[in-house]
């Protein structure tokens, strides 16, 4: 077993149990989860969960700010809704990543799951900026793209990794739910 992915998925459940709580803990945790995941990725040849992570590095810094201070008036960022004119967009983002990064894997490296690969990228971009923005429809992207992984990992033998994105999936149930009830009491 590979203990550095073992650290970096622990590292995992504990960031994803300080996203649920919306605790600022989250997003240094996951800085330092992220660039563990960063060497993982490439040594499973995962190129496009590699650029998620760098993707990830960024989205910390920004979402760490946002959550502090993205409110009005430079206040505390609240959990919102999505607007339901923002999901043909948002379906767009993806798909559009998708094909985009699916189609550079397959063609320029040795990627053996280039496409799932790239779908779990390209849903997992967006899901990171409706986190960053607090937004409760993340939590379904995150639903859909900790599903795909799981399959993924299998397929890789990533078993450490595998099992915290079924705990993920769950989690991520328990995170719509909690930030759900949270909004409606506003």
């Amino acid at each position: 077993m590979n203990h550095f992915e073992l650290l970096a998925a622990t590292l995992g459940l504990v960031s994803i149990t300080l996203q649920i709580r919306q605790s600022l803990w989250y997003w240094p945790v996951s800085i330092a989860m992220t660039a563990m995941y960063i060497a993982v990725y490439i040594d499973q040849t995962l190129y496009a969960e590699m650029l998620l992570q760098i993707y990830f590095l960024l989205m910390c810094l920004y979402g760490w700010w946002s959550w502090k201070c993205g409110g009005k008036q430079k206040s505390e960022l609240v959990v919102s809704r999505l607007s339901a004119g923002k999901w043909p967009p948002v379906l767009a983002i993806i798909l559009l990543l998708f094909v985009t990064l699916g189609a550079l894997m397959s063609r320029f490296t040795n990627n053996d799951a280039p496409w799932i690969d790239a779908l779990v990228t390209a849903i997992s971009f967006v899901a990171t900026w409706l986190l960053a923005r607090k937004k409760l429809e993340n939590w379904l992207l995150w639903i859909v793209a900790n599903l795909l992984s799981i399959g993924l990992y299998w397929h890789k033998a990533m078993y450490p990794t595998l099992v915290l994105f079924i705990v993920l999936v769950v989690l991520a149930f328990v995170g719509h739910q909690r930030w759900r009830r949270e909004l409606e009491c506003k």
